[in-house]
């Protein structure tokens, strides 16, 4: 008699082929009219990295140079540098994701099918429909 467990316990394996080339150019082809923004979205992605890794430093600073020691000299321009460094970051990651949302809005909308004005996919079902007697 089973205790059902061996139902529970199974492992869904998904085989890999490798990276398609042919699949990676087609999709990179899609991105090559937007260069300009996928470099910015590149570089917002390298500045907030750094912003996001500038504010742990900082705090370093500020417990070793101003809290330990007790010294107060220097602590309000490290204060202003990490929250400059955080804003900074929430500000690079905002301009990543909005060039990442514009690159898939462009990208997708070159590549969907489009309908004519005059064809019958483009009609509401209402205009087709016969008049009512009445």
């Amino acid at each position: 008699m089973s205790n059902g467990a061996e139902f529970y316990f199974t492992e869904d394996r998904v085989e890999t082929r490798g990276m398609d080339v042919r699949l990676l150019r087609r999709l990179l082809s899609y991105l090559s009219p937007h260069r300009g923004l996928l470099a910015a979205a590149l570089g917002a992605l390298v500045l907030g990295t750094a912003c996001q890794l500038a504010g742990p430093y900082i705090i370093k600073l500020v417990i070793d140079r101003n809290i330990t020691p007790r010294v107060l000299d220097g602590l309000a321009g490290r204060v202003a540098l990490f929250l400059a460094a955080l804003a900074g970051g929430m500000g690079f990651l905002y301009l990543q994701m909005f060039a990442v949302s514009i690159i898939g809005q462009r990208s997708s909308s070159r590549s969907a099918p489009r309908c004519s004005a005059g064809s019958s996919a483009s009609r509401s079902p209402s205009s087709t429909a016969p008049p009512r007697a009445g």
